[in-house]
C-alpha cells in the first residue's frame, strides 16, 4: 500500500517525508509480473511448491522516483520534506524464485509507474 498511499498523499497536497532525501529503497513488482509467478508456482509441480520465496521486482529503487514521478504527472509543485533519518532498505533477494521459475520480472520501473499513475488518474477523476 506504499504507492497508493503516496499517490493519495501527493493528489491531496500533502507534504512528503522523505528520509536522507530518499526514501523507502525497495524492490517493486507490477501487478502483471506478479500473476504471471503465481500461475507459475500454481502449475509447477513437485517439492518447489513447499518452499517459500522472496517475490520481488528485478529494479531497485527509491521511494522519491516514484515521489518525483508523481508530481510530474500531475502537474503539482512538489512538497517535499528531506529528513535527516536513514532510510529504510527493504531491497530482498529474489534469485531463488528466480532460478525455481526459470522467469523474472518484465516490467520496467518506469513502465509500471506510468500505468499506475493513469490507473489512479482514472479513479479519482
Amino acid at each position: 500500500m506504499v504507492i497508493p498511499n503516496i499517490l493519495k498523499n501527493i493528489w491531496n497536497n500533502q507534504q512528503i517525508i522523505l528520509p536522507s532525501g530518499k526514501g523507502l529503497i525497495f524492490n517493486p513488482l507490477y501487478i502483471t509480473d506478479m500473476i504471471k509467478i503465481l500461475d507459475n508456482l500454481l502449475e509447477s509441480s513437485g517439492s518447489d511448491n513447499l518452499n517459500i520465496f522472496n517475490v520481488y521486482g528485478q529494479e531497485t529503487i527509491y521511494l522519491a522516483q516514484i515521489v518525483h514521478a508523481a508530481y510530474n504527472f500531475f502537474n503539482k509543485k512538489p512538497q517535499i520534506i528531506n529528513s535527516k533519518q536513514s532510510a529504510t532498505h527493504t531491497v530482498a533477494d529474489n534469485t531463488k524464485i528466480r532460478y525455481a521459475l526459470q522467469m523474472s520480472s518484465t516490467v520496467l520501473f518506469k513502465d509500471g509507474i506510468c500505468d499506475t499513475l493513469k490507473s489512479f488518474n482514472k479513479l479519482i477523476s
